[in-house]
């Protein structure tokens, strides 16, 4: 469960930290001698936006992204849509944390019209409840009456 009750604060956590620090300052210093560090960022935002299309089953390749990137924004097939629409969808998501260094619900929202290209919004009908089984120590997103089934081994 969240917080864990163990400190994360351990010797071994506090250098893996300070090595990644060092790491993140010699990057940022090599992206200020770059002629566009833009570019850089919205390539690796590019790849991010394809790897996490690929969990949701949503495949398209390097070239067609960098074709229709050129090609202003002119897609082939709706997986290089959605792909490029993730991408602008996190770096308008950026822009707005950098005005307001923190995320609201409205922030999500936005990123999700922005990505899905409507006005999707909260669910407000009821049907999947996030609940904690009498005999686990987890959370589960479920149906109401799941937490018993899984609980007598019911499907």
């Amino acid at each position: 469960m969240l917080p864990p009750k163990d400190s994360l604060e351990t010797t071994r956590v506090l250098r893996k930290t300070i090595i990644a620090s060092r790491a993140l300052a010699q990057l940022n210093g090599m992206l200020t001698n770059l002629p566009n560090p833009t570019l850089f960022l919205d390539t690796i935002h590019l790849q991010e936006a394809k790897a996490r299309s690929e969990i949701e089953n949503i495949i398209t390749t390097n070239d067609d992204l960098y074709k229709s990137l050129v090609a202003d924004k002119k897609f082939d097939n709706p997986a290089t849509k959605e792909v490029i629409s993730y991408k602008q969808a996190l770096w308008n998501g950026l822009e707005d944390i950098e005005k307001h260094p923190f995320i609201s619900t409205n922030l999500c929202i936005e990123i999700v019209q922005s990505i899905k290209k409507n006005t999707a919004s909260i669910r407000t009908t009821p049907g999947i409840a996030l609940k904690k089984c009498q005999r686990r120590n987890n959370l589960y997103p479920t149906h109401r009456s799941s937490c018993y089934q899984r609980e007598n081994g019911q499907p």
